[in-house]
């Protein structure tokens, strides 16, 4: 860490977020070890300039409308808040001005009471990486957005839930899923973890960490406790190879279900890879990598029907270039969810609609498996919903 860093560590507890941000210029000024190309001096520069300019702007918008990404807080059946997601997602994709990383970054900070500069300054370097231009259909900037603010949503119904407990996320834990959010599929070049036909393990998963990691040590996150654990929420994120139970995702779910559901009665220990082996012992932490990867398949699988179609169309658009099906839907449903949420918070914020969309998905197949519109003339974005029976019902 370089001196001006670690006297910010020691900042005035009235610096604005924009002086903190302006701040941040010392993070980046060595961009030496920057990996395979993934960015440049310049990239960087624009993306804190960017963020920079429209702060202001996005923090008044979030205080005018973000109220829904702390839903323990609102008096409402979880539905209804899910609807305002969906429209507020929508309305923020018409205008353009959806608001960055970084101020959604400072906002979770205001109402998660992270406060602490070693986390601050983090977790504000890892908003900035996550702004620097990905222009993929699925895992854009946008994508990252998303998985943020279903961070959010989860970290608040998660506390509310485990209020005055051990389970409870801390002030560093939450920080540290905040920063997972935002810089999960780092560098994302399109290709997930096979290239040519040839199997890569996590190679994405590992390069988001390995080019994010010089940048946040030289914010503050140096300890190499935190850092491991990082890595390891990552990893958490990877599908591949898909139906695996030895994939990270799976096997981190097996660990979820031995330490919270009651499977260390049928075994002793765990057959985790060497990687992911921490989450034998660790309980806090494979709760907060389930957390991060319910909120990366949230906006694909939770929110409803027309913007799972919308999602998938996304993906597909990316991957191969063809068109959705309803097929597709259940497939990823089926195979990377499990037809259901595991934790308590996705359950409550996401397990209806993630029903639902099944269903009619099954339906649509049965019907023809018709291709979906392309993402630009999908029901989310011209604001079509379809009724369907029972979905203005309350469910808490």
């Amino acid at each position: 860490m370089n001196e001006r860093m670690a006297d910010l560590l020691s900042e005035h507890p009235n610096f604005s977020w924009a002086q903190r941000l302006s701040a941040l210029e010392a993070v980046f000024l060595d961009v030496s070890d920057l990996q395979q190309g993934w960015s440049s001096r310049a990239a960087l520069r624009v993306a804190l300039e960017k963020v920079s300019a429209s702060l202001a702007r996005d923090l008044k918008t979030l205080q005018e409308e973000g109220d829904f990404l702390f839903p323990a807080r609102r008096q409402e059946n979880f539905q209804l808040l899910t609807v305002e997601n969906v429209d507020t997602l929508r309305r923020w994709g018409a205008s353009g001005v959806c608001p960055s990383l970084v101020a959604l970054c400072a906002y979770a900070c205001d109402n998660f009471e992270i406060t602490r500069p070693d986390l601050v300054y983090p977790l504000l370097t890892a908003a900035v990486l996550g702004e620097v231009e990905n222009n993929q259909t699925y895992h854009s900037n946008m994508h990252y957005r998303k998985v943020l603010m279903q961070i959010m949503r989860l970290c608040s119904v998660h506390n509310d839930i485990y209020e005055g407990t051990i389970r409870a996320f801390d002030e560093g834990q939450r920080a540290l899923l905040l920063i997972a959010a935002c810089v999960h599929d780092l560098g994302h070049d399109g290709n997930g973890n096979m290239i040519k036909g040839v199997f890569f393990k996590s190679r994405m998963e590992r390069l988001s960490f390995e080019f994010s990691r010089p940048f946040l040590e030289r914010a503050g996150l140096a300890d190499a406790g935190e850092l491991e654990k990082l890595a390891v929420m990552l990893l958490c994120t990877d599908v591949t190879p898909l139906n695996s139970p030895m994939n990270p995702v799976n096997q981190m779910k097996s660990a979820y279900r031995f330490h919270f559901l009651g499977d260390d009665r049928k075994v002793d220990s765990l057959n985790l890879e060497k990687d992911l082996r921490v989450l034998q012992k660790d309980k806090k932490l494979t709760m907060m990598s389930l957390i991060l990867h319910e909120a990366d398949v949230a906006t694909s699988a939770g929110l409803g029907y027309e913007m799972t179609q919308y999602e998938t169309a996304l993906y597909r658009k990316e991957v191969c270039d063809d068109e959705a099906r309803p097929h597709h839907i259940v497939d990823f449903l089926n195979n990377i969810c499990q037809r259901s949420m595991l934790s308590e918070a996705a359950q409550k914020l996401y397990a209806a609609n993630l029903a639902r969309t099944l269903i009619l998905a099954e339906e649509a197949v049965k019907n023809g498996d018709e291709p979906f519109p392309a993402p630009e003339h999908s029901d989310f974005i011209l604001g079509i919903t379809k009724k369907n029976p029972g979905q203005s019902k309350a469910i808490n």
